[in-house]
């Protein structure tokens, strides 16, 4: 092919005719897969969905979660792992052992002591101190020393969590009798976290509810001067209403990152949850 001189007429018709399909082949090569990329699809997250035979969900149980949940289908049904609450239960049977040993301890060091009171009947003395011990075994102490025999006569009674095309359920069987479903829609779950340990358990927590634990009463005793300079005792008694953060979620269940991902999948809730490892 003969050379073109640049000053020739046709030099830059074919510079241009040159340089077109170059910028064609980047925007092909470069650009075009950029986009294909970033419209390329997740792949769907699929979770089997487990019976209430499978989990051993007692019966009573699973009226409460057929009524609440009606005509709607369930796409995940589950439950906390039964690895996780022994674990707890271990911690706390350790726990109530220290208490115990405290407790016995405190009680047989406080009977000597009381014993060498002035203006104190030694018998009343003793009484006080061994009730105060076994009050304070029988609240704490022993039930915590206990706690794996309680959790494993009552595994099957741990609460249920489901998801459905609409909104996910917690159904809380801490009364054991009576259970109670939390429903979270979409919007209430923008501010969720994750909570992942080594095993790939964890929680997803969809946030938090204020617990009554009921009336206390507290009652001190002092001994005062009367106006004539006697000796007063006087007892102030103070009673309040004790209040505790509970999570709300659903909490140590298996393979909990895919659970996270199937709740972000059906009820399109955007980025994931904010991630903490355990």
């Amino acid at each position: 092919m003969p050379a073109v001189r640049a000053d020739h007429p046709s030099a830059g018709r074919r510079r241009s005719a040159i340089t077109v399909p170059v910028q064609l082949r980047k925007r092909e090569n470069g650009d075009a897969p950029l986009a294909a990329r970033s419209q390329k699809a997740t792949p769907p997250i699929r979770l089997p969905l487990l019976s209430f035979e499978q989990l051993k969900v007692p019966r009573r149980l699973r009226r409460s979660i057929e009524e609440e949940v009606g005509d709607e289908k369930m796409i995940w049904l589950g439950r906390p792992s039964p690895q996780s609450l022994f674990r707890k239960a271990i911690i706390a049977m350790i726990v109530g052992l220290v208490i115990v040993i405290l407790t016995v301890v405190g009680v047989f060091i406080g009977k000597e002591q009381v014993v060498g009171l002035e203006n104190v009947d030694p018998s009343v003395a003793v009484l006080i101190v061994w009730g105060v011990g076994g009050l304070i075994l029988l609240s704490m102490g022993l039930p915590m020393l206990t706690m794996p025999v309680w959790v494993r006569w009552l595994i099957n009674c741990r609460d249920c969590y489901v998801l459905t095309p609409t909104r996910a359920i917690v159904v809380d069987n801490e009364k054991i009798f009576s259970a109670k479903a939390k429903s979270f829609t979409a919007d209430r779950l923008a501010q969720r976290s994750l909570r992942v340990k080594e095993d790939g358990s964890g929680s997803i927590f969809f946030g938090s509810e204020v617990v009554d634990l009921g009336l206390r009463e507290r009652r001190r005793t002092k001994d005062r001067k009367g106006p004539g300079g006697e000796k007063v005792r006087v007892t102030t008694t103070t009673t309040w209403r004790e209040k505790a953060n509970k999570s709300v979620g659903f909490l140590d269940i298996e393979e909990v990152e895919k659970v996270e991902a199937l709740l972000r999948q059906v009820l399109n809730l955007g980025p994931p949850a904010s991630k903490e490892m355990d």
